[in-house]
């Protein structure tokens, strides 16, 4: 809950097969299996939001209330408007992958949500992924629970991910 929205998040760790993540035919029945469960759950919250249902009567009605559908990886026209890939949510929403995510949460609070509330307002930019919609992605520096992470496996060299070095020993 944020001053100028309520973001409703819901996880799903299923991932794509390896022909649906080539493409093949059945990418669009995994993509609508899957984001339409995902984007149903947050309906369904916002619904008892909005009817004050407890314990949900917390939450403020005063703001838009919007969704992100996180995924273990990137659903590929997964926020596109094609019926094949789910039906869409009541609330506005964006299926989002963790790398996605982890980019998003690391930028300053304001700016994610202004930046989140100006792509689900834009028709043609919430179709996109999110890291597409982002724009042109600076450094953000390092992601402080991942680096604690890997500072519990001081056995464990630097892995590759947005804002590491890929070499040598993990140092903080």
């Amino acid at each position: 809950m944020t001053p100028k929205a309520v973001i409703l998040v819901e996880c799903k760790s299923a991932r794509l097969t390896l022909g649906a993540r080539a493409g093949d035919a059945s990418l669009p029945s995994l993509t609508k299996r899957y984001l339409t469960h995902a984007r149903h759950q947050l309906d369904r919250t916002a619904a008892l939001i909005n009817a004050r249902t407890h314990p949900f009567d917390q939450f403020p009605v005063d703001r838009p209330i919007v969704g992100i559908a996180v995924t273990s990886e990137p659903f590929y026209l997964g926020n596109s408007t094609l019926d094949e890939y789910g039906s869409a949510s009541t609330i506005p929403s964006l299926a989002v992958s963790l790398r996605d995510l982890e980019y998003w949460v690391c930028m300053p609070a304001a700016e994610a949500v202004d930046t989140l509330l100006g792509i689900l307002n834009d028709p043609e930019r919430r179709t996109w992924a999110l890291h597409q919609a982002l724009g042109e992605l600076r450094d953000l520096g390092h992601n402080p629970i991942l680096d604690a992470a890997w500072r519990e496996y001081d056995f464990v060299e630097q892995r590759d991910y947005p804002g590491r070095a890929t070499t040598g020993p993990v140092t903080v």
